[in-house]
């Protein structure tokens, strides 16, 4: 499949998401050169949405913005939503593989995609009163990734719909295991590290 397919492809399961996601994993019509462009957009959507997004609306501090953080924002989550739903769909008899959760989740951030630059246009030529469609655009697509996503897991995993909402709840919280896991693992490299400094330290003095 050509990648200008492939790109219809990504726009025709935003409106057929049973069948789309269907012929993701059994016909293999997904590629991960359209997966990843989707999570780069995304990234470089947020940057644009920080930098351009109307006074009115910014709350952001342009002098304070860490390139590196909003990348983890966008990057980060993805990855730990792929493997935390590998792990938990794995022990529930899943039937999607990590391409399988990898390709249908960069999938669903596609209206976030699509409506993200045409939100920060209107903020700058709407009045705080007016906010409220901005308001509204953004949460249909959030809405409308959350149905995404579920209708791909659901889907990718041949769950039905009790049985995808409960894996969903395990991935959120394998997600937060995770981070918490990482969080002690750094935290114990970081004393491992001043250990050795302070005995290195010493045996040069």
């Amino acid at each position: 499949m050509k990648l200008a397919d492939s790109l219809r492809y990504a726009l025709y399961v935003l409106i057929h998401p049973f069948d789309g996601f269907y012929c993701l994993k059994h016909e293999r019509k997904g590629r991960f050169a359209v997966a990843n462009l989707i999570i780069g957009l995304l990234f470089i959507c947020n940057l644009v949405r920080i930098r351009f997004l109307g006074f009115i609306f910014n709350e952001n501090d342009l002098k304070n913005v860490n390139f590196l953080i909003e990348a983890c924002k966008v990057f980060i989550p993805f990855i730990l939503w792929c493997v935390a739903n590998f792990g938990v769909t794995t022990l529930a008899n899943g039937k999607g593989n990590m391409r399988d959760i990898y390709l249908a989740t960069a999938y669903a951030l596609l209206p976030m995609v699509l409506f993200s630059i045409p939100t920060v246009l209107l903020s700058r030529v709407t009045t705080l009163q007016e906010g409220t469609f901005i308001t509204i655009i953004e949460a249909f697509a959030l809405l409308w990734t959350i149905v995404l996503l579920l209708i791909g897991m659901m889907t990718i995993h041949d769950y039905s719909m009790s049985m995808n909402l409960f894996t969903i709840l395990a991935t959120l919280l394998g997600m937060a295991a995770i981070m918490l896991l990482a969080l002690l693992f750094i935290s114990l490299l970081q004393q491992m590290y001043n250990f050795i400094y302070m005995v290195v330290r010493e045996l040069i003095l």
